[in-house]
């Protein structure tokens, strides 16, 4: 693969790599723009895949135990598919759950704390 200069582009510099069947790029932030190093389809995906893993990964740390847990001990005398399925199931629908049914709430009532606080000119 023959190495291409790099490239400013949308806040950041891209550092591409040109093949016959692919193109790769390595894309790195550029502190102070405010913005991500590229545009399109792909990275808007990929930021809002990203944000959806962030939003929901504290919920996954604390319920993969449990999921497990159900999926393989609870349901051992089921086939091994049927395991798998529910362990799948179960990965999704727990820190679903989890976040829009404790962690969403408590953060809104922590940002309604902290604007009441705010207000009485203690913060900030």
């Amino acid at each position: 693969m023959a190495r291409s200069d790099p490239v400013v582009r949308g806040g950041g510099v891209c550092l591409g790599s040109a093949g016959a069947h692919a193109r790769v790029l390595a894309c790195l932030p550029v502190p102070g723009t405010g913005r991500a190093p590229v545009s399109g389809a792909g990275p808007r995906l990929a930021a809002h895949s990203a944000s959806a893993g962030a939003r929901y990964s504290y919920g996954i740390y604390l319920s993969h135990t449990a999921v497990f847990w159900i999926a393989f001990v609870v349901l051992k005398q089921h086939p091994f598919w049927m395991q798998l399925g529910a362990c799948a199931a179960l990965s999704v629908l727990f820190p679903l759950a989890m976040y829009h049914a404790i962690e969403q709430p408590m953060i809104r009532a922590g940002v309604r704390v902290f604007n009441r606080v705010k207000a009485y000119g203690s913060v900030g």
